[in-house]
């Protein structure tokens, strides 16, 4: 395909250079017909028979203008069109020469340019064979003005020097063209190579999972990979190319950037729900600092890194402490029931004993969640109905013991038959988790408690959100929220969240939480769009 390509510009540059040259003969055989029609005669030109090089120069402007029609046509072949006019040039020129009185006029260096243009146009050996008609044309033409007496001693040695000349003039021709042949396949297949790596290099850098930008210093986003996108948030407004518009608050870092080159700089999150992001900023040498290349890492993503390695590590030594402790722990709790029913224990006895109850309690919830998190099986995705569900949670939620009858829990979801992959029995946890954490954290004495779990789908993918109207999470804990262990309650054992997310990665989920402007808490649950190729995790049925 590729070699097809090259000889296609190849003969669309050689047709290109054939009408070139033929705008010469049409020049030169205008100017040859106004010479011999002129009423007044050059010293030269014409000079031995004026009508005969009228004639021959107005026939070569024929010629001219027929091959300007071949050649538009491209009929018949290069080649043909080539050889046909090369010959006619040989032909008008020497009779032209000899009605000018030969090669004493001078206009042998006509003939030496027409060799020359067409030998450039010739393959190797046609080249030589034009030479040689040439130089042939001329010996005989001096051979009949020897002839018919119109000059007076030899001159074939003129006449051989031009030959020679024709010979070195073809010969010269013909290396310079072979080296611009050379030259050009080689640039070309040099551009062919670049070409291949600037799209290899384009397709490595949409590959990247680091966010990769380039912008001008107006602002033009010039480059703008798909993971730098999935960070900003994925943008609507990408057909504007500027960053003010994609990224108003990276914009704003960028200008301080370029202000203070040696600013550290700042972690951000370009939308609520979004990962934080940590830009790095280099201006581009090349283009002598008016770029400026901005590489965006998940710097939420580079902090679960490290904590999953600690965890990782903190998670095995746990597991194995855990299943030390469960036995003693079981017989303490066990020791402390029977001892909290001896009749003759004192009241002062007996509440300590309920301490001892309800703190084994809490330390063997710790355990359990420890040993899930251990060993956890792997996700089995499933298409979900969401209303279904949603109802089985609200009436174990209403069963369950220490509900409140006030509490108001409405369910939303558009559109009504919305499905998502998940596995059942993991995200019948995540939904207890999350719901049982409002019930617990969003009592307020002046208002009653409203659980509101709302569903709907977006081009992005579905989500799921439990929200309520409580207090909210203080804004110095939000950051800490998921974090094994934290807890903001004396009897909790801060591993709800931590496990609900967990258990949504595992989903390809994601959990987040969300501050609302009026009060109150959001987790948000959002689906992975699709799972391989193919693949959709949230649809509509």
């Amino acid at each position: 395909m590729t070699d097809g390509r090259t000889e296609t510009r190849q003969q669309t540059q050689a047709w290109r250079a054939l009408r070139f040259f033929n705008y010469y003969r049409i020049t030169l055989s205008i100017f040859l017909t106004i010479l011999g029609a002129s009423p007044y005669p050059t010293q030269t030109i014409g000079s031995d028979n004026p009508l005969l090089f009228l004639l021959v120069s107005s026939g070569y402007l024929l010629f001219s203008f027929a091959s300007a029609f071949t050649l538009y046509r491209q009929r018949p072949t290069i080649t043909s069109q080539v050889q046909l006019q090369s010959l006619g040039d040989v032909v008008a020129l020497t009779l032209l020469i000899h009605a000018s009185g030969g090669l004493s006029s001078g206009l042998g260096i006509l003939l030496a340019v027409a060799v020359a243009g067409d030998a450039l146009l010739m393959e190797g050996r046609l080249a030589y064979l034009l030479a040689a008609s040439a130089t042939l044309a001329v010996l005989t033409e001096q051979s009949i003005r020897e002839l018919m007496g119109f000059v007076k001693g030899s001159s074939y040695t003129e006449a051989g020097l031009l030959g020679t000349g024709l010979f070195a003039t073809a010969v010269l021709a013909r290396l310079l063209a072979q080296r611009v042949l050379e030259s050009e396949a080689l640039a070309h297949r040099r551009g062919i190579d670049l070409a291949d790596l600037t799209e290899l290099n384009a397709h490595i850098i949409q590959q990247m999972d680091a966010g990769v930008m380039v912008v001008t210093a107006s602002g033009h986003v010039r480059l703008l990979n798909t993971a730098a996108w999935n960070l900003l948030g994925m943008p609507v407004h990408t057909t504007q190319r500027n960053l003010y518009y994609l990224c108003p608050e990276l914009a704003q870092q960028v200008k301080r950037w370029h202000t203070d080159p040696g600013m550290e700089p700042v972690v951000f999150r370009p939308i609520p729900e979004g990962n934080e992001v940590l830009p790095r900023f280099s201006a581009l040498i090349q283009t002598a600092g008016t770029e400026l290349l901005i590489t965006l890492e998940d710097a939420s993503a580079l902090a679960e890194q490290a904590q999953q390695m600690k965890l990782a590590a903190l998670g095995r030594l746990t597991a194995s402490i855990a299943h030390e402790i469960r036995n003693p722990l079981g017989a303490v709790s066990h020791a402390a029931q029977l001892l909290e029913e001896a009749h003759e224990l004192e009241d002062a006895n007996r509440r300590l004993t309920r301490i001892i109850c309800d703190q084994t309690r809490r330390l063997n919830s710790i355990i359990e969640n420890v040993l899930f998190l251990s060993r956890r099986e792997l996700a089995c995705l499933e298409n979900i109905p969401l209303a279904p569900l949603l109802e089985e949670t609200v009436a174990s939620l209403r069963s369950s013991p220490g509900f409140a009858s006030s509490t108001i829990i409405t369910v939303s979801i558009v559109p009504q038959g919305l499905t998502v992959r998940f596995d059942m029995l993991q995200i019948r946890q995540v939904l207890d988790n999350l719901c049982h954490n409002a019930l617990r954290h969003a009592h307020r004495n002046d208002t009653t408690l409203h659980l509101r779990l709302e569903a709907a789908t977006t081009p992005e993918g579905a989500w799921l959100d439990v929200s309520d109207n409580g207090p909210g999470v203080p804004r110095e804990a939000v950051h800490q929220i998921f974090e094994p262990f934290f807890t903001t309650r004396r009897d909790g054992t801060g591993l709800g969240l931590y496990l609900a997310r967990e258990l949504c990665e595992a989903n390809l989920a994601r959990l987040t939480y969300l501050t609302l402007p009026d009060g109150g808490s959001r987790f948000r649950i959002r689906f992975a769009r699709n799972l391989g190729k193919g693949i959709t995790l949230a649809s509509e049925t």
